[in-house]
């Protein structure tokens, strides 16, 4: 059905419902009757103007409120998040859908901390004019105490098992070995059982030259690689400090920085990191708190009557590592197990059908949330509580959902399913929002035909937009193809068809209980998970055409008369198998090094995306998320999964391996070790 230039007038409004007396009404209805509904719903479609121009408004209106400052990047702990949900539920409600499938248009649910083990909640810097193992376990009248307050002086991102801990400390740069540049921030630095104080992100940091990637992060930046390397070396705990480069961006951004002043960046200007790390995150957590920075400078002062900023431009202008052990502190703290939660909601509006299939149910989804300030997801440089605004990722696919949900309403009879429309929440958590879904359906998955997702479609380039999920079901392509063939010609809608069912996008979820899927994507680029992902850099026009193809497609599937074949993981087609990967972890036996993962071929070449983690398996424990593309195992690329055991089936290979991948255009590099 192509979408052509009308207004439709309905004079009493939007999506008004009228009610008609039923036989339960009647004082002798029977028992039954009186069961049944008192009024049913006769849809009045929606008043909508379906002009070019005027649907690239609507969409473009969307994405600038939903990317606005006002939203904060929609964070899990932002009210933005809050204002956004209550933005889509209303345009839902204006579009005459059903919108109270749970007493209202919000499906609630509670996201728990996922660790078990205990979080940081007290610590202070104890002074003492001597160190000695009875020092270390108690303290008299004569030490000085810095009592440091939870929020305000420092945030716990991870800890170690409950209980006090008492620990000598040391600085150790930005705690890097990165021995490929010959440059080690733990060279003669014994750490074992201490607290080990590191500069975020790295050095050189403006520099284009650095050997650490230029401007770019390497993977040596990331708190998790700091962490990581922290406990090889033994350390008993991690004490993060923001750098200058990250106060003074902040400070030339607000505009409060004198150029000629040689004074730092007032304290006022600096955030501290909000996050909890669990399993996934690194393979078995030891204490790690972010330290207000006045903190760590005044601590520096006393201790080695030195500087801190003059250490950190020495480590810049030599690339040599300034460590150094802390005299006479001790951190102290405590950890407890206090397993916070917080309530979160998807928003769930249906089109009701009608006809012998209308009891079957089409999803069209997008998440509607983003990092926040800062998120642990942000790829920005200079990360000091900056709104990422999320245009793209995931404003675009919102408003396309929204868009989608007006004009399916606008049509003049009712189509033969019905279309679930779900704007989920926490997808960047780990697609908490769809896997809440799956697990309580609001309407049985063996009677969803399929779900449509849209994550990422607001920079259509070139005309080149990807479909994924092709092999999913065996009508998607000529389905796909004959709708785009309807509503532009190939010249001006380029489609980019992929064969899998699986990513790191709510889609996902959907496949994983075997429901056709279809992922809409328009690529990465250099604003993805950075502040820098704004509203004018979104492509309207290609906003409207995804918009249109998207209703083509759902009209389709609600009005053919059969359902879509599905094509599971589980398919026992040799062609799909090829297609949708294989297992790069046989089991000949328990001893058997696995990576556990699932693989197939990846479309650029450069290696083999991740299409299935093993719970707490070695990939799953080392931050390793499906959509990945690893490229080289101890340096040796790989194209296949038989390439990856190959390498860790070697017979006189260590029980470690250095796994390098791809997250978009983010490259990481994590060393992952078989268990014992």
């Amino acid at each position: 059905m192509g979408i052509s230039a009308i207004i439709l007038l309905v004079v009493c409004g939007y999506g008004l419902r009228s009610s008609l007396s039923l036989a339960s009404d009647r004082p002798d209805a029977s028992p039954k009757e009186k069961t049944a509904k008192k009024t049913v719903s006769v849809r009045v479609p929606l008043a909508l103007e379906l002009e070019e121009g005027a649907v690239e408004k609507r969409l473009m209106s969307d994405v600038e409120y939903l990317a606005s400052e006002e939203l904060e990047g929609r964070g899990v702990r932002t009210r933005g998040l809050e204002l956004a949900g209550e933005h889509i539920a209303k345009a839902f409600t204006d579009s005459g859908l059903t919108a109270d499938h749970y007493g209202g248009p919000f499906h609630h649910f509670r996201l728990f901390s996922a660790s078990r083990r205990g979080s940081v909640q007290t610590a202070e810097l104890v002074k003492s004019q001597e160190t000695s193992s009875e020092k270390l376990s108690s303290s008299d009248s004569s030490d000085t105490k810095t009592t440091l307050v939870k929020g305000t002086d420092f945030t716990s991102l991870a800890a170690g098992p409950q209980g006090r801990f008492v620990l000598p400390i040391v600085f150790a740069g930005y705690g890097i070995t990165a021995e490929k540049i010959n440059y080690d921030d733990y060279a003669n630095l014994d750490v074992r059982g201490k607290a080990v104080i590191v500069l975020r992100h790295e050095p050189q940091r403006n520099d284009a030259d650095s050997p650490f990637d230029g401007t770019e992060n390497s993977p040596h930046a990331f708190v998790r690689s700091k962490i990581k390397n922290a406990m090889e070396h033994g350390a008993a705990a991690l004490i993060l400090c923001t750098g200058t480069a990250e106060l003074q961006h902040v400070s030339d951004e607000s505009g409060d920085t004198d150029e000629s002043s040689s004074d730092p960046p007032a304290p006022g200007a600096e955030s501290l990191l909000q996050a909890e790390l669990g399993r996934a995150d690194v393979t078995d957590n030891i204490p790690v708190i972010h330290i207000r920075r006045a903190v760590i400078e005044k601590l520096i002062r006393e201790t080695l009557s030195e500087e801190l900023t003059a250490i950190e431009k020495r480590i810049d202008q030599t690339l040599k590592p300034e460590s150094k052990t802390i005299p006479n502190i001790t951190l102290s703290g405590e950890t407890q197990i206090i397993r916070s939660s917080r309530r979160l909601r998807n928003v769930v509006a249906s089109l009701e059908g009608s006809g012998e299939n209308a009891e079957e149910t089409i999803i069209v989804g997008a998440h509607y949330d983003h990092l926040g300030k800062d998120g642990w997801g942000s790829l920005s440089l200079n990360g000091q509580g900056e709104v990422h605004y999320g245009a793209d990722d995931n404003a675009s696919g919102t408003a396309v959902l929204m868009e989608v949900a007006r004009q399916l309403a606008s049509l003049p009879k009712p189509l033969g399913r019905r279309v679930l429309f779900i704007a989920f929440s926490a997808e960047e958590l780990g697609l908490i929002g769809s896997k809440q879904y799956v697990q309580d359906p609001l309407f049985p998955l063996n009677q969803t035909v399929a779900m449509v997702n849209l994550d990422m479609v607001g920079r259509l380039r070139e005309g080149k937009l990807t479909a994924f999920g092709m092999e999913t079901a065996q009508e998607w392509s000529q389905l796909v193809v004959a709708a785009r063939d309807k509503i532009s010609s190939k010249d001006e809608l380029k489609l980019i068809l992929r064969p899998g069912g699986y990513g790191p996008s709510d889609h996902a979820s959907f496949y994983e209980k075997g429901v056709p899927v279809l992922h809409f994507f328009t690529g990465f680029h250099p604003q993805y998970h950075r502040p820098s992902d704004v509203a004018n850099l979104i492509n309207g026009e290609g906003l409207r055409q995804i918009a249109a193809l998207t209703t083509e497609i759902v009209v389709e599937l609600a009005n053919r008369e059969a359902r879509l074949t599905p094509r599971s993981s589980g398919s026992s087609d040799d062609s799909i198998a090829s297609l949708l990967g294989e297992m790069a972890d046989p089991v000949p036996s328990p001893d058997s090094p696995r990576l556990g993962v699932q693989v197939a071929p990846d479309s650029g070449g450069e290696g083999v995306v991740i299409r299935r983690l093993v719970s707490k398996g070695l990939a799953d424990q080392n931050g390793m998320r499906v959509g990945d593309v690893i490229t080289s195992v101890n340096d040796k690329p790989v194209r296949s999964a038989a390439e990856i055991v190959e390498v860790l089936q070697k017979p006189d290979s260590p029980k470690e391996w250095t796994v390098r991948f791809k997250r978009g255009d983010v490259v990481a590099e994590v060393v992952v070790r078989q268990s014992l």
